[in-house]
């Protein structure tokens, strides 16, 4: 048999599980490959008899994945800064009600003891009962707890403060005083 002759072997009259009953199966050597064998479809419409070629197996190239990490890079370049500053944000935010939860227990406070907190007793008067042992106190004033801030650092209290009559305030992301932005001092005013 010449390595280009094509030798059509016949299936058995039950069929098989993919090919109709009467077609014909071929096989051919190939020139130059080796000399295995390989499977080639009898002629018929849509099929080329020819090897069968490795373009159809899927896959991806690496400028096609090159292009696809590029584009994510570009991505998350344009858009976690802004993810990272609304979560900023939303500290800050947070921050502002709990310093308003505190003032309004300063607040009940004052209308039990007749005046606020002195900066020696501070906040802990709000939720424990203050060495001084004022007459009226009716505490604890929050229920639970003194609370932290958003970056886990105590509020500061100030008697007389700056911005009312007594200041709780944050020292922000840095726990420092004055800065700008997150590191920003946060007043509930």
């Amino acid at each position: 048999m010449n390595d280009s002759a094509l030798e059509t072997l016949p299936l058995p009259q039950n069929g098989s599980p993919s090919l109709p009953v009467g077609s014909s199966v071929a096989h051919r050597r190939w020139p130059g490959g080796g000399g295995g064998l390989a499977l080639a479809c009898a002629p018929r419409p849509g099929c080329t008899g020819s090897r069968p070629s490795s373009r159809g197996i899927g896959g991806f190239t690496l400028i096609e994945l090159l292009v696809v990490l590029a584009i994510l890079a570009l991505l998350a370049g344009l858009v976690g800064p802004r993810v990272l500053d609304q979560l900023g944000g939303a500290k800050a935010k947070s921050a502002r009600v709990q310093i308003a939860e505190i003032e309004q227990a300063l607040d009940l406070f004052r209308l039990d003891v007749g005046r606020y907190p002195s900066e020696q007793e501070g906040l802990q008067a709000l939720v424990a009962r203050p060495a001084t042992n004022p007459t009226g106190w009716n505490g604890p004033y929050l229920k639970k707890g003194l609370p932290l801030d958003p970056w886990g650092n105590s509020y500061q209290y100030a008697n007389p403060g700056r911005v009312g009559p007594v200041d709780v305030y944050s020292l922000g992301a840095d726990g420092k005083p004055g800065g700008e932005g997150e590191a920003a001092d946060i007043y509930a005013r």
